[in-house]
């Protein structure tokens, strides 16, 4: 049966349906498309179930050579024939006692897996394969038990902090990978989500346990937001409280979903937080370095009430080897020599073993300076200070 084989099946936009964390890219009303389908029999029932839908113009012969080309396709490149990672088929079919035309597009995504993508003019006949493909990825996820939620705030590569709703399974899954399908909607001051199930990686597996994850971007400016969380006949609810400098849900109704309800702050603006490691060895460099950057002028010790978690270590207890401040800086211009001092000190510490200094700032940029060597390589001891070269302190 199709609801038992055709695995990772994504829904892809249509108005006016609901869809499962989608592709990013536009898809025209005229088409539908299957992504990440395993190819052989798993493309071939998604074929079947096609030609079930018309009543003449895609049949055996049609599926067989579908399925035939689809495994001659690669998504590497080959260095004895050109690639080819795509494929196309013309057909004219009959559907609803009319003929019309139904292109198929499969193209290889990853070793194994191809999209597939249907494209006709007759309205009809592409709902009904939205629909097919829909209800096959419904059938083809796990389902959801229980699940953890946290509303916090994220670091993103070249952007300013975003607030996030990061969400995990209290399942542990067997590999990494496990998502959960969903769909996100606002409207006025009512977030909303819908999950669909659990689905599973596609490819390789990394073989460790993990939850099955999601997380979604909330752009909204400070105020009290209802969250409404859905799954199947249950509903869970909660209160989300943001200002412009902390974050904290409150559950209303909790049937399934866990919410994290503890404070959190938000990045104040021009912070950074030093992480240096390990104690056991580096602790008189973690000090040396601390005192060094508070001398610095347009840099200043960060309070953070303990009333809420710290953005940059919400969970200290989970890095017990490692140190951690936290200040704040006047303008760029202030870690100018912080950049060519961390140049310098990681000159002295090259050539020892376990030294690790990380400073992180509220927009993601990174100053390192890390030592080199393992135990069983010839090395120096650790210094106990690092800060006393002539450009650490300015010396001409």
């Amino acid at each position: 049966m199709l609801r038992n084989v055709i695995g990772g099946l994504v829904f892809v936009a249509v108005t006016g349906l609901p869809t499962p964390s989608p592709p990013t890219a536009q898809v025209p009303a005229d088409t539908a498309v299957a992504h990440a389908v395993y190819w052989g029999e798993p493309l071939a029932d998604l074929l079947r179930s096609i030609g079930a839908l018309v009543q003449e113009g895609f049949g055996a012969p049609e599926i067989e050579r579908i399925s035939r080309e689809a495994l001659q396709l690669s998504p590497y490149p080959s260095t004895t024939s050109p690639p080819r990672h795509v494929v196309v088929f013309a057909h004219r079919v009959r559907f609803q006692n009319r003929l019309t035309r139904l292109d198929i597009r499969v193209t290889a995504i990853e070793f194994g897996h191809v999209d597939v993508r249907f494209q006709t003019a007759d309205t009809a006949l592409i709902a009904a394969v939205h629909d097919l493909i829909w209800k096959a990825h419904l059938a083809s996820l796990l389902p959801i038990e229980r699940v953890r939620l946290t509303a916090h705030e994220q670091i993103l590569a070249g952007r300013p902090p975003t607030l996030v709703l990061t969400l995990e399974t209290v399942r542990q899954y067997s590999c990494l990978g496990f998502g959960i399908d969903h769909a996100f909607t606002q409207r006025a001051d009512t977030l909303r989500l819908t999950f669909f199930g659990v689905s599973a990686p596609m490819g390789l597996c990394p073989t460790a346990f993990g939850p099955a994850s999601t997380s979604r971007e909330l752009h909204i400016p400070p105020g009290r937001y209802a969250l409404v969380i859905d799954y199947r006949a249950a509903s869970d609810s909660m209160a989300l409280e943001v200002t412009d400098s902390s974050t904290k849900p409150t559950s209303e109704r909790a049937t399934f979903v866990e919410a994290d309800e503890r404070l959190r702050w938000r990045y104040p603006q021009r912070t950074f937080a030093l992480f240096c490691g390990s104690i056991e060895v580096a602790r008189s460099v973690c000090e040396d370095v601390r005192r060094w950057l508070l001398g610095r002028a347009g840099i200043a010790q960060l309070y953070l009430s303990p009333e809420g978690l710290n953005p940059y270590r919400p969970e200290p207890g989970k890095n017990s080897d490692e140190q951690a401040a936290f200040f704040r800086y006047a303008n760029q211009k202030a870690l100018g020599p912080v950049r060519r001092c961390f140049a310098e000190i990681e000159g002295q510490i090259r050539q020892a073993v376990g030294v690790f200094l990380t400073l992180r700032t509220w927009t993601g940029e990174q100053i390192t300076a890390w030592s080199g060597r393992s135990y069983d390589q010839a090395h120096i001891a650790v210094p106990r200070r690092v800060t006393a070269g002539p450009t650490c302190t300015g010396a001409p």
